[in-house]
């Protein structure tokens, strides 16, 4: 889906487009990714949609905990302090086991936020601290995990 750069700046022509289709943003003029009411419409219809929004609209934490709640891999997009917010990383791993991996370096090092990754997605265990990688209760919870993931991959 493109638009000419007159459509993708006409703000109501967008708001049609993002109720329906929220990864729209992508092709909006960057005035209208920093649109707080067009920004909301596209994240609550596709959380895919946050990446697409502006920087400063990224550093609204209810916009963020929104993206999160329904897609924790957003995770990746949001600012620093919010990869490094314990309550957000908790939210993203309530979606995502792979939201792990863009957490703080002090997060990974954080062993029930590990052992959390770890029981949704068991690859994960490559991102916790090295301490933590050295601890054997969290290898064999991480083989486990692993070893579960690929039972669960076989079924028909």
């Amino acid at each position: 889906w493109i638009c000419s750069e007159e459509l993708c700046a006409d703000r109501e022509f967008l708001m049609l487009a993002l109720a329906a289709r929220g990864t729209a943003l992508t092709h909006a003029c960057e005035e209208l990714r920093n649109d707080s009411e067009l920004v909301w419409v596209a994240v609550r219809q596709d959380a895919c949609a946050y990446q697409y929004a502006s920087l400063a609209l990224r550093e609204d934490r209810l916009l963020t905990e929104q993206a999160l709640r329904s897609k924790g891999s957003m995770l990746a997009h949001a600012p620093p302090h919010f990869q490094a917010d314990r309550e957000l990383v908790l939210l993203a791993l309530e979606t995502s086991g792979d939201a792990f991996r863009y957490a703080s370096e002090e997060l990974r090092a954080d062993r029930e936020l590990v052992l959390l990754a770890l029981q949704r997605d068991g690859t994960m265990f490559q991102f916790a601290s090295i301490d933590l990688r050295n601890d054997p209760e969290l290898s064999t919870a991480a083989f486990f995990s692993l070893r579960h993931q690929g039972r669960q991959a076989r079924r028909p």
